[in-house]
């Protein structure tokens, strides 16, 4: 509806908007821009496990979400890896227009799809190296404050502020890797993982392409 209600708004096509964030991306491209009024794409990539334990955390406490569920409160992160509700290949479906369709299965072109559009359209951040995703996007988007020095990877507060501050961020307890939850995440999220890795080379190959 959000998306929806910035193109009733001609939110794109008015110029007054510098960054619109969406988790969903083929559906604010599908809806928001046209071939005269493009953008430009960036995100920051999480492993596809952390995200999801993340995501249970953060279900337990966020009432004030409309998918927030009380059920979560009583249940172990183990048994919220064994249920239906756990993520399902979140990215790869936000990339390819398969958001609402959670439980089909994805096929390989979906994924070859997904890793298209990341190399080929995306600038690539990860969530494990902040400072340098940040100070990239700094770069390539000139994302800088009145006065800042170009290359000055110290500075640009607002903007990291905004990246690891957010109102939806939660600290939970670590999960082990290796383990069988962890293990029942993964396979949950199998596009996902194999996305994530493409997108870690691809963050070592734009190293090369960003000015720094």
């Amino acid at each position: 509806e959000g998306l929806k209600h910035a193109k009733s708004l001609e939110l794109v096509q008015s110029g007054f908007a510098d960054i619109i964030s969406a988790t969903r991306a083929y559906d604010a491209t599908d809806i928001l821009f046209d071939p005269i009024h493009q953008g430009r794409m960036f995100a920051i990539f999480r492993h596809p496990v952390e995200r999801a334990v993340s995501m249970f955390y953060y279900l337990q406490q966020a009432t004030w979400e409309s998918t927030y569920n009380p059920i979560y409160k009583d249940i172990t992160i183990h048994d919220y890896a064994r249920s239906s509700v756990t993520d399902d290949n979140w990215m790869v479906r936000s990339l390819v227009g398969k958001a609402d369709n959670t439980g089909t299965p994805l096929t390989r072109q979906d994924l070859d799809v997904a890793i298209e559009i990341i190399r080929r359209k995306c600038v690539v951040g990860l969530m494990d190296d902040m400072e340098e995703t940040i100070h990239r996007f700094n770069s390539y988007f000139s994302f800088r404050e009145s006065g800042e020095q170009k290359n000055d990877k110290t500075k640009s507060p607002k903007c990291k502020e905004y990246i690891t501050s957010g109102s939806n961020t939660n600290s939970h307890p670590p999960l082990e890797e290796g383990s069988e939850t962890w293990k029942l995440l993964e396979q949950k999220n199998a596009a996902d993982v194999i996305l994530y890795r493409e997108a870690e080379q691809i963050f070592k190959e734009q190293n090369s392409l960003i000015p720094h």
